[in-house]
């Protein structure tokens, strides 16, 4: 387990019950349910994925760094409170944390130069995306923050210039509304045949044409997973493999 890794929080309602979501056990009616919609997109290939998405109101958010420990399962954090909860960002092969992870102000893990990417940040309600490769300054007081690569959207356009053909399983965080609010994406196929998704040159895109500002693209392929509360339970999309931490998002109700 990584010391000092407590949880955090961030945190769309089902359209469908999809076969490949599994309904984990009913929740009180008093927690928030999020808004979530998915909808089918096609690779550069034709080979179909789903496109799930969830939007966050920042104002009403906090966001949690969990340890899952290297284990798949994320449904245990959403029956404990969380609305929503998502694979992080990189880990190595010692299983530890790679890259800036920063929860409630305290730094669960720093900065690493080598990944490069991008940094998003919360502060007082407010998300932004920084330039990793660049002096970092973020934001004061800093709520959350996590370094991951490549930012797939700056200044509303695709940050993916290079059309490279490897497809995965992706997971992304858009910013919009200057910052007000955050979407969570994530693209896979289920039954999946390998690397089933876009590529990021095919995610920065969709995500631009989407009306994103920013957004940062985590780790993906097998480590791409959510769970999340819907109104009749809990859904899973448990990653591939084990993880080492994942994004647990607080909602208060309105």
């Amino acid at each position: 387990m990584l010391r000092g890794m407590r949880r955090l929080s961030f945190a769309f309602a089902p359209l469908a019950l999809l076969a490949s979501v599994s309904l984990l056990r009913a929740q009180p009616a008093s927690r928030e349910v999020l808004p979530y919609e998915v909808r089918v997109e096609r690779r550069w290939d034709g080979e179909p994925y789903r496109l799930h998405r969830w939007t966050l109101p920042l104002e009403r958010t906090r966001v949690e760094v969990v340890d899952v420990g290297m284990r798949r399962g994320l449904g245990r954090w959403v029956r404990g409170g969380a609305a929503l909860v998502i694979n992080g960002g990189f880990y190595g092969t010692d299983r530890r944390p790679e890259g800036l992870v920063v929860e409630g102000g305290d730094e669960v893990s720093p900065y690493l130069a080598r990944i490069g990417g991008g940094v998003v940040a919360l502060s007082s309600g407010r998300a932004s995306q920084h330039d990793a490769e660049a002096p970092l300054q973020l934001p004061a007081p800093l709520d959350f923050a996590i370094q991951c690569r490549p930012r797939l959207v700056v200044a509303g356009a695709n940050n993916i210039a290079r059309r490279l053909p490897a497809t995965a399983a992706r997971t992304a965080l858009c910013i919009r509304d200057g910052g007000r609010s955050l979407d969570v994406y994530l693209a896979r196929r289920d039954p999946s045949r390998g690397r089933a998704g876009p590529t990021l040159h095919t995610l920065g895109a969709l995500l631009a044409r989407e009306g994103c500002e920013e957004a940062l693209n985590l780790d993906g392929g097998p480590s791409t997973g959510a769970a999340w509360r819907a109104r009749r339970g809990v859904r899973q999309l448990a990653p591939r493999r084990g993880i080492r931490h994942a994004l647990a998002f607080h909602v208060a109700p309105e």
